[in-house]
């Protein structure tokens, strides 16, 4: 998995001459150039002239869209007798210029014919370098142009002795035609005996390689190249590298780094002019560029990303396949988190571009399992979203990448915990309690966090919503204490307030209240008698003045019960401990069983019928759970332990 990142490829030859028989500047100004064609000739629009000033420009936008403009500045007589008997019969120009591309515009070399006494195209049309600059076009940033060879083997004297060449522009060969501009620097043309490498470029690079390629020349089968971090031309003194073919692989690279690779071609009586190409590595991949890496995320408390993790996809290579989510991860990143609740928040923000075109678009992939065996979770083309259906204390993995393929950018990520209303946020959904004989016997971890308010009414002392509820029955005895205190996890301190109905969900009736009747901190304690045994109470609990939120414990008992009161009502649960299978005996005809986890949350419900059950235990993971056994006429609530 490699990815390029191929810096402005710049194609120039360096300044190694050999003795050349031709190697003429143009010399800009000019007076023996001359300048033909027939062109809007203001100002505005023949922006600089060769034979007056150093550069060569034109501005079709200027001459107006109702004008056919041709214009070429053409070169003195250049005898090419004494190259061609050099045998240096191949002719090249350079040349630094500007040009902004738009349509049927043609910008080329020519040469003069001068047995047919016509102008022969040298080139094809010359890349446009600029999209912006559109007036005073000599301040675009110059790129050099090398020509093709053109090869003089076979003229014969005459085309020798009056060779000329020209720069011609013509804004539409059909017509009249509407563009931009150019501008050139003074040309040089030379002769070359050995002919100079052409089309060098970087076709691949990595932090720690790259790829280059050129044209074939024909008879040519030995090139040399050097290859260095040092702009400017080569030594020659320097020994390159000998090069068989018309391709090579560097190795061994620093990331992120300038590299000069000057080319050119060997041949009996020496070697050509160099070519040179630049190109800039890679950044090394990031530490979690593969999941066995992943970085661990903190995960916050709550939504505000209080703690962020800086990223970056920059140097990223892929590591596996898209899979089923879309875009394209071949710049993927990995982070890993432990889930603390059923839902978490992922989001990624202060995105930047930092390579390629601005695109501040990412992607990121939830995977459940491990490394090597990865599920998908959530694919999400949004920058934040909700985790849903997690497995509280379970790892989890995250991909992000950019959704563009040649953009790269840095960000933060971060995961948030959002607050989630309690399972037993109402009278209908309470958690049940078991009644003992104290405090401690069946006391239950609750929380008010997430809390919302409740419809039913309410006489008590400071409530103000966020409320959550309770329900038990009602021993024997018609007495029930009910009493909040300090969470088993570490919770303490909470300023809870009870209040106590009767009836049904839909048909409440408050029975009592309590604010600090514990005696210790802000915890509530109520004792209730007269109450009707057997039968369903419900109890709810709230912050006083909801200006908080919390964990606390809640627990239902009768200091009265002994052994024989439980007796007295044959009610059995065995064993308890238990590994797979319950068995209940209770000489009330039960209807169903309903089994809760410490949080409140129902994990199974059992439709059953007598007075014996068998209840199958063994997809529940191991931990404390209550119990509730609905009978005919009353409800057991009772606590076990899975191993």
């Amino acid at each position: 998995m490699k990815k390029n990142y191929l810096c402005l490829i710049l194609l120039f030859w360096s300044a190694l001459l050999q003795a050349q028989t031709l190697n003429q500047s143009a010399g800009w100004p000019n007076t023996s150039w001359s300048v033909t064609g027939n062109y809007n000739t203001s100002a505005a629009a023949f922006e600089s002239s060769p034979l007056t000033t150093s550069s060569f420009a034109f501005n079709d936008d200027a001459a107006g869209f109702n004008h056919d403009d041709q214009i070429a500045a053409e070169s003195p007589v250049i005898n090419l007798t004494a190259a061609h008997t050099a045998g240096e019969n191949r002719i090249e120009v350079t040349v630094d210029y500007g040009y902004y591309f738009l349509n049927e515009d043609v910008l080329r070399l020519e040469y003069w014919n001068a047995d047919a006494s016509v102008w022969v195209p040298w080139t094809e049309n010359l890349p446009g370098n600029n999209t912006t600059v559109t007036f005073n076009f000599c301040s675009i940033p110059k790129t050099n142009y090398t020509s093709v060879p053109l090869m003089i083997t076979n003229f014969t004297a005459t085309q020798l002795a009056g060779f000329r060449y020209r720069i011609y522009y013509n804004d539409d060969l059909n017509g009249i035609g509407y563009n931009y501009g150019f501008c050139f620097n003074s040309p040089r043309i030379y002769s070359v005996g050995c002919p100079t490498p052409a089309g060098l470029v970087v076709t691949n690079s990595t932090a720690t390689t790259a790829q280059f390629s050129w044209n074939a020349i024909p008879d040519i089968t030995q090139f040399e190249g050097y290859l260095t971090t040092t702009p400017g031309a080569v030594n020659p003194s320097v020994q390159g590298i000998v090069i068989n073919g018309n391709s090579y692989t560097a190795s061994g690279l620093l990331p992120a780094t300038t590299y000069y690779f000057h080319l050119r071609t060997t041949c009996a009586n020496g070697g050509s002019l160099w070519r040179m190409v630049s190109f800039t590595t890679a950044p090394a991949p990031p530490v979690n560029d593969d999941c066995g890496n992943a970085v661990t995320l903190t995960v916050n408390p709550n939504l505000n990303c209080a703690t962020t993790t800086a990223g970056t996809t920059l140097g990223a290579t892929q590591s596996m396949a898209a899979g089923v989510c879309s875009g394209t991860p071949d710049d993927d990143v990995w982070y890993r988190f432990t889930a603390q609740s059923v839902t978490q928040q992922l989001v990624i923000a202060n995105v930047v571009t930092v390579s390629g075109p601005t695109d501040v678009n990412m992607y990121f992939q939830v995977f459940s399992g491990s490394c090597g065996a990865l599920e998908s979770v959530l694919c999400s083309d949004a920058e934040t979203n909700m985790i849903t259906g997690l497995t509280i204390g379970t790892a989890y993995w995250v991909r992000v990448y950019s959704v563009s393929n040649t953009s790269r950018q840095n960000f933060t990520i971060c995961i948030g915990t959002p607050i989630l209303i309690p399972v037993n946020d109402e009278c209908a959904t309470a958690a049940a309690l078991t009644v003992g004989t104290q405090f401690s016997d069946h006391n239950l971890d609750a929380t008010t966090v997430g809390a919302t308010a409740s419809s039913a009414a309410i006489s008590c002392v400071g409530y103000n919503g966020g409320d959550v509820w309770f329900t038990t029955v009602v021993p024997a005895s018609g007495s029930l204490t009910i009493e909040t205190g300090d969470a088993s996890t570490g919770g303490q301190g909470l300023d809870t307030a009870i209040a106590v109905y009767a009836g049904s969900c839909t048909a409440l009736s408050q029975i009592g209240c309590d604010d600090d009747g514990a005696g210790t901190g802000g915890y509530s304690k109520i004792n209730l008698t007269g109450l009707t045994p057997d039968t369903s109470i419900y109890i709810r609990v709230y912050e006083k003045g909801n200006d908080a939120s919390g964990t606390f414990s809640i627990s239902a008992y009768d200091a009265t019960l002994g052994t024989g009161d439980f007796d007295a009502i044959r009610f059995k649960a065995y064993p308890n401990p238990v590994k797979e299978t319950l068995f209940v005996d209770w000489n009330e005809n039960m209807k169903e069983a309903t089994i809760y986890n410490l949080l409140g949350q129902q994990v199974l419900s059992k439709a059953i019928e007598g007075t014996s059950a068998r209840l199958d235990l063994s997809s529940l993971p191991q931990g404390t759970y209550l119990v509730r056994i609905k009978g005919a006429e009353a409800v057991r609530n009772f606590k076990i332990l899975k191993k």
